[in-house]
């Protein structure tokens, strides 16, 4: 999970610095700032098992969707960022106990993920 939320603070900026609406850019730094604390989350984890924190480079899979946010936009990837996030929350979900809590903050962040994008892009698809 460690790398899953690193590369989503990776995928996060990037919509950050892509996105032109000042309200939209603030959700996505917002964004990045809690999987940043999600993968640091993680790290300690690993640290009190006694496994050295890993330096973090992005996966192959959010490099490429960032060039595809840079050259083809940010609502052309918005459907594979929230199916990822919904993937992630089962994982969560099933793997332990311990992570509920995790698990609902997941679940609330997708749920406005979609609300605050997708609503905005329906009624853009509607009009």
């Amino acid at each position: 999970h460690w790398q899953d939320e690193g590369d989503f603070h990776f995928l996060y900026q990037r919509l950050e610095r892509e996105e032109e609406d000042s309200q939209r850019r603030t959700f996505f730094m917002d964004m990045a700032t809690i999987e940043f604390k999600h993968q640091e989350n993680f790290a300690d984890l690993l640290e009190q098992r006694g496994v050295a924190r890993p330096a973090f480079r992005p996966g192959l899979r959010v490099r490429l969707l960032g060039l595809v946010v840079r050259f083809s936009g940010i609502e052309t990837v918005l459907p594979t960022i929230i199916r990822s996030e919904a993937r992630e929350t089962q994982e969560f979900r099933q793997e332990s106990i311990h992570a509920r809590g995790a698990a609902r903050e997941v679940v609330g962040l997708g749920v406005a993920l979609v609300g605050y994008l997708f609503g905005d892009l329906f009624v853009r698809l509607l009009s």
